[in-house]
């Protein structure tokens, strides 16, 4: 039964009878017999459907295989997976990890081709074997949870194995509660919203409608323009300002910001750069503003490694308020001690300090200090000012040169209603989530080992009830088992051990050390109280070097083994890395820090590949400046002995991959960047198994 479009309609003058109505009564049941039907169609079902939604032609779709929605294209087979933008190594989850259902049916059309998808509920009648992925099974009376398969595009699986998306609970192998559940995705990030100062970093221009930035000043936190940023060489082309943040001690000391301004810049300070870049968003007034790139040249902002950056200037368009105070507005009557500015709003009381394109102000007053505007010669255009609210007047001293003074931002914000709002808000990748989350914990117990004796895991609730999930506290009852040596000289401690079997801890007695016999190698010290200080004679600290932040090279897995390739860069671009190692208490006197790498090359050659070293070293009471070492000026080359040999890793150093002692200190952190620079020599790229340190 299908819907009848057409009802025909009586109209005055026609005649009525049986034949004429009995055929319109009878389209009219048969419209309601067809709305009963679909109605009853819906009656016992428990799922939600989505219908007529576009498969990826180039990647198309078939029933029973899960689905995510590719931008712009259309349903494409889900699979787990990872991406990473070129210039990080931090993973975030791609876009075919969120599924948003299982196909019921495919509808080819004339070109393309539509599937209706089931998104949430119970579904019946399926072949659960036949969504797993290959090599697994579904028993009849099998019921447990599914999940996204990382193997196969489309498949579930039983055993996901690390990072997890729950697609549902299979009840049997013919019905599945269908609730995909992203959560585990969500745990590799933290999220953050700061609010931004909306103030140039200078004194602000407007010119011919176009706003810039004069007498810049790199220790204000707000808009700085680009040339006049420490990082203008990482600038995306058409940016205009950055958002300057300069160190904490500076931020703190800005008398013109409040509490809450100077908290919001340094801990966004210590926040940025987001990782990855695209998770950003820029507020204006509640409004969000697109990113500036290829596709979209009309956006407003871009996040990089270096930091903010904003690409408008047009009046309206600029970061801060369109009536704020510009240039050369603040002039000063020495002889009768008066500050004068145009129809500056300030009342009494009032707080104001001011900013100097040279740094000179009038004799008795600084620059970043707080005055107060006194009501003694008040008016709509001038003003005296006091060192406390209340006090008499300054008196103010005459003034070098013809510097231009401003309002600073304490006074000088625009009015409420002009000031934009602005917030940006980013996800960062949690560089500590390394697996999935424990579920339960319980002391470990078997046939050769029983810890249930000493550990005793207890509910954080009430600290006392023991429990194996939720917050728990762990507790040690370590209990001993005294055993007594002989021939006993005095008692001492000898060694104390855990037995497995027991769970107890076995303390055994013995002589009481009076001296002690050494080799080539050692030397033994005896000191007060028996105490004996044993140290090599030949002293080497090494270690491998686990603090490594990569720049601009890629972070590959390559079956179990994992390395940093860094391709031969381009002109004068870097590919390389940042390492930090903290250097123990004690160290060899007089030796060098020295760096090894255990690299490989990707294809056999005898050339040499050319790299840059530089570090800095800092302790207690000292922070080095960076040291750029170099052979006698030229990069410094570097290949195995023997020359490359594809794919085959060996130990490398170099005599300038070096630190000299004079640097070092006991417990300093030596921080390196180690970079591979342009050589027409060996072009090929180069893996970084791993780092190694030596003071030697």
């Amino acid at each position: 039964m299908s819907w009848n479009n057409v009802v025909k309609r009586i109209v005055d003058g026609d005649q009525v009878s049986a034949a004429e109505l009995n055929p319109i009564l009878a389209t009219l049941v048969d419209r309601d017999q067809y709305l009963f039907n679909q109605i009853g169609q819906y009656a016992d079902k428990s799922v939600l459907l989505a219908y007529n939604l576009v498969v990826n032609s180039d990647t198309p779709v078939s029933n029973g295989q899960l689905v995510y929605f590719k931008e712009n294209v259309g349903l494409t087979p889900a699979k787990v997976g990872f991406d990473a933008d070129f210039n990080i190594t931090h993973f975030s989850p791609m876009h075919n990890s969120f599924a948003v259902g299982l196909v019921k049916e495919v509808i080819s059309l004339d070109e393309d081709s539509v599937a209706t998808v089931y998104l949430q509920g119970i579904v019946e009648g399926l072949d659960i074997d036949s969504l797993l992925e290959t090599g697994e099974s579904f028993g009849p009376a099998e019921a447990g949870p599914l999940y996204l398969s990382k193997t196969e595009a489309g498949k579930l699986t039983k055993s996901p194995g690390g990072l997890s998306i729950y697609i549902g609970f299979a009840f049997n192998n013919t019905t599945l509660l269908l609730h995909p559940n992203y959560d585990s995705l969500n745990q590799l990030f933290f999220n953050y919203k700061f609010d931004l100062v909306d103030r140039p970093a200078g004194i602000p221009a407007l010119s011919s409608g176009t706003w810039s930035v004069e007498y810049p000043d790199v220790n204000k936190v707000g808009w700085l323009p680009v040339a006049s940023s420490p990082y203008h060489t990482l600038a995306p082309a058409g940016a205009v300002f950055i958002y300057n943040l300069p160190a904490d001690a500076t931020i703190a000391a800005d008398v013109s910001l409040s509490t809450t301004e100077k908290a919001q810049a340094t801990a966004l300070k210590h926040a940025l750069p987001p990782y990855p870049h695209y998770f950003t968003t820029v507020t204006v007034n509640g409004v969000q503003h697109h990113a500036y790139d290829a596709d979209h040249t009309d956006g407003s902002y871009l996040v990089n490694n270096a930091g903010l950056w904003w690409f408008k200037n047009a009046n309206e368009s600029q970061p801060w308020a369109t009536d704020i105070r510009t240039k050369g507005i603040v002039t000063f009557d020495t002889v009768n001690n008066l500050v004068r500015v145009v129809a500056h709003g300030l009342v009494a009381g009032n707080q104001v300090s001011f900013l100097s394109s040279n740094g000179v102000l009038p004799a008795n007053l600084e620059l970043n200090t707080v005055y107060y505007v006194s009501a003694t010669g008040l008016n709509a255009d001038e003003f005296k000012i006091t060192d406390v609210a209340g006090a008499a007047p300054k008196t103010l001293g005459s003034l070098i040169g013809t510097p231009t003074i401003m309002l600073s931002w304490l006074s000088n914000k625009g009015s409420t209603v002009q000031r934009p709002k602005q917030q940006v808000s980013f996800v960062k990748l949690n560089p500590d989530y390394k697996s999935a989350l424990v579920t339960s914990i319980q002391p470990y117990s078997d046939d050769l080992v029983d810890s249930r004796k000493s550990i005793k895991l207890i509910s954080a609730e009430d600290g006392v009830s023991e429990k194996s999930t939720g917050d728990l506290l762990l507790k040690f009852q370590l209990s001993t088992n005294t055993k007594v040596q002989s021939p006993v000289v005095g008692s001492a401690v000898k060694s104390v051990t855990f037995n497995n079997l027991t769970g107890e801890l076995e303390v055994k007695t013995g002589d009481v050390v009076t001296g002690i016999n050494y080799t080539e190698g050692l030397i033994a010290t005896p000191g007060t109280d028996g105490i004996w200080t044993i140290s090599l004679a030949n002293f080497t600290a090494a270690g491998d070097v686990a603090d490594i932040e990569p720049e601009d090279c890629d972070y590959i897995y390559k079956g179990l083994h994992s390395y940093l390739r860094l391709k031969n860069p381009s002109g004068s671009a870097r590919t390389g890395f940042v390492g930090k190692v903290k250097l123990p208490a004690s160290i060899p006197a007089g030796k060098n820090f020295k760096v090894k790498l255990l690299l490989f090359g990707a294809s056999s050659s005898n050339n040499y590949a050319k790299f840059k070293f530089e570090y800095s070293v800092s302790a207690p009471g000292a922070v080095n400046d960076t040291v750029t070492k170099t052979n006698n000026g030229n990069d410094i080359t570097v290949q195995p002995t023997g020359g490359y040999i594809a794919n085959t890793a060996a130990w490398v150093t170099n005599s300038y991959f070096q630190v000299p002692a004079v640097s070092l200190s006991a417990g300093a952190f030596v921080n390196f960047r180690l970079a591979r620079v342009n050589s027409s020599d060996y072009t090929h790229d180069i893996g970084v198994l791993g780092v190694a340190w030596a003071v030697e």
